[in-house]
């Protein structure tokens, strides 16, 4: 179990309203925080339907905060409401979900040095180097075998060069943690869903549990038993260049759109290859291959066309249009 069941006494809030609430919270091996409430009084219950919406209507957040007996505290203000409505002898029942949550707990041994560590769904690499970085130590560790797409397979963690690091170290090391994340999604071929992040400082520990799904590898660039040379590409542009501009993510995130027609997939890698050509290439406005050099190329593969038997000619009269 990542968070074994326990107990938490709180609240919920809307619009600044709070009710009491008790509930039971866990996590198993695929890092899915699993929330189970206590039949609630009827002022809590009305609370939480009040965000319930109409049909066609998106459901309203609200927040989530509770105390377990031995001290961790677990808060989330992204709270929806799933099943509802059934009455019970000592009060009424409430299904409440979230998609992200952040548990603040202990470990029983204090970290020698502080790390940032991602989870991911479906990852596979295969005994990678621990890479040095001005940050601190990069390790990229993932499951060589065969997986399904929703085991947590894999993790990016970043740890500290010494016990205690700059006051910004947290939020410089989550940014390389992010441009790996991002690198290697698309050495996987598809998009690696991160069910968890934690930091551990000393004996304290902070969890955020994220919702979600896996998704389907489409288009992977590096051999997974390879990644050893792309993560170390991935770790020198981050600490040469910085991040690489946030439209090249998206673009390349719509090329792994998970889905079974190839009819899909060519619109969303054209798609993709227009926006990185319009956004990382403005001077050139569209054009990477000089009009003259095209002409000749263009002339190439008329010739290709007329030659190839299996078109009709009216396919290839379409050729110039």
């Amino acid at each position: 179990m990542v968070l074994d069941p326990d107990r938490y006494d709180g609240e919920i809030t809307v619009d600044d309203t709070s009710a009491p609430i008790a509930f039971e919270a866990s996590a198993g091996p695929d890092c899915r925080l699993v929330l189970k409430v206590d039949p609630v009084c009827s002022s809590t219950y009305m609370l939480a339907c009040s965000g319930a919406g109409r049909p066609g209507q998106t459901a309203r957040q609200f927040a989530l905060s509770g105390r377990s007996a031995d001290g961790k505290t677990l808060a989330s203000d992204t709270v929806y409401l799933g099943k509802h409505g059934s009455t019970v002898a000592d009060g009424f029942l409430l299904e409440l979900r979230t998609r992200g949550a952040q548990l603040e707990s202990s470990v029983s041994a204090p970290v020698d040095r502080p790390f940032l560590r991602l989870w991911l769904r479906s990852f596979r690499s295969f005994r990678n180097p621990i890479v040095a970085t001005s940050l601190g130590n990069l390790i990229v560790r993932g499951d060589a075998s065969l997986s399904t797409e929703d085991d947590v397979s894999g993790s990016i963690a970043v740890e500290a060069l010494s016990v205690s690091p700059d006051q910004d170290w947290r939020d410089k090391a989550d940014g390389l943690l992010r441009h790996m994340h991002d690198g290697l999604a698309f050495a996987h071929g598809g998009r690696l869903q991160a069910p968890m992040l934690e930091f551990v400082e000393g004996k304290n520990r902070q969890t955020t549990f994220y919702a979600g799904i896996s998704f389907t590898s489409e288009l992977p660039v590096q051999h997974h038993l390879y990644h050893d040379p792309f993560i170390r590409a991935l770790a020198r542009r981050y600490e040469t260049k910085g991040p690489l501009p946030e439209m090249l993510w998206t673009a390349l995130g719509w090329m792994q759109s998970d889905t079974t027609f190839d009819e899909i997939r060519f619109l969303t890698a054209m798609t993709a290859i227009e926006a990185i050509i319009e956004s990382q290439l403005p001077a050139r406005k569209g054009t990477v291959i000089p009009k003259a050099s095209y002409s000749r190329m263009r002339q190439a593969l008329e010739q290709v066309v007329s030659a190839e038997e299996r078109l009709d000619e009216a396919t290839r009269a379409a050729r110039g249009s």
